[in-house]
């Protein structure tokens, strides 16, 4: 079964319950414009290969991903 997984650029904190921020050692510069978190199942195991779309205000794709085996993603350099 596939998982896809929607983000909506201004209502970020509302959107899954199953997405949990991401807190890395990075510096500052890298992680500005992007955004990244895991996606996990009921049961708070991660879920591997799923598709994360990140979508604006009306529901336009602006970036489309899989989360790793760790259930990670990650959006990088967005405008």
């Amino acid at each position: 079964m596939k998982t896809r997984v929607v983000i909506i650029t201004g209502i970020l904190s509302a959107v899954l319950t199953f997405i949990t921020p991401c807190v890395n050692e990075v510096n500052a510069q890298s992680i500005r414009n992007s955004i990244g978190g895991y996606v996990f199942n009921e049961q708070r195991r991660p879920v591997a290969d799923a598709y994360v779309e990140l979508k604006n205000e009306v529901y336009s794709t602006i970036a489309r991903t899989k989360t790793d085996g760790s259930g990670r993603y990650l959006f990088n350099r967005l405008s």
